[in-house]
């Protein structure tokens, strides 16, 4: 899992731009994934005032920004009611939703290929077709600083993550080839099918499935 509701939302830890990246991370690594409500959307922490404290360790410490609330704003659902659909309008919620809120609800992301949202939807369909990323072993090709790859599953059955964990493009060369699956970046017709090497705009991910009968190797980074 990346968060909790223990913990500071995932986009207020490392920033919005890294958010599909860690999620691609997330949903391609082996092990059984765990997305924290509002994870999928891209939210962040909602701020909350000494008046509308709940949790117990703001309470008890006021002031000393250890209270768990932030993390703990209701589900935004629609982008226009005041409550952003969580609650009727005339109902006061436990915690205050921000008036923000909308821009990252589930209907204005749903209307939108490009949000985080619909993103992590393609990787779980992914997740589900493909054996490979659910049971399929993992070889780590490169784990430099700034950029990420490995391949996961065996024989026929394989595919490539690569991740730009920089904020500059950044190129990895493979002695193979690979069929774009998926990036964080850009919609299905704009994905190109790569020949020996993965180009990375800042802090993107993508997946390809390799169809050779030779794994690929890094060559450059």
């Amino acid at each position: 899992m990346l968060s909790n509701h223990d913990r500071s939302r995932l986009a207020s830890r490392i920033g919005p731009d890294r958010v599909p990246g860690a999620l691609a991370l997330l949903l391609t690594l082996k092990g059984t994934p765990t997305l924290y409500y509002g994870d999928e959307l891209g939210l962040p922490d909602a701020p909350v005032d000494g008046r509308h404290a709940r949790d117990c360790a703001e309470l008890r410490a006021p002031g000393l920004g250890l209270g768990r609330d932030p993390q703990r704003m209701p589900m935004p659902w629609r982008e226009k009611p005041a409550h952003a659909g969580f609650a009727p309008d005339d109902v006061a919620t436990w915690l205050p939703i921000p008036s923000w809120a909308g821009q990252f609800s589930v209907e204005s992301q749903e209307l939108s290929p490009r949000s985080v949202l619909c993103r992590v939807k393609e990787l779980l369909m992914l997740r589900r077709e493909l054996a490979a990323l659910r049971r399929g072993g993992i070889t780590m090709l490169s784990h430099h600083p700034d950029h990420l790859a490995y391949l996961r599953g065996g024989g026929e059955d394989v595919v490539l993550v690569a991740v730009n964990l920089s904020d500059r493009h950044q190129r990895i060369a493979f002695s193979g080839t690979g069929r774009a699956l998926w990036s964080s970046h850009a919609t299905a017709d704009e994905r190109d099918h790569p020949a020996g090497a993965v180009d990375l705009a800042p802090f993107e991910a993508r997946l390809f499935s390799v169809t050779s009968d030779k794994w690929p190797v890094p060559v450059t980074a």
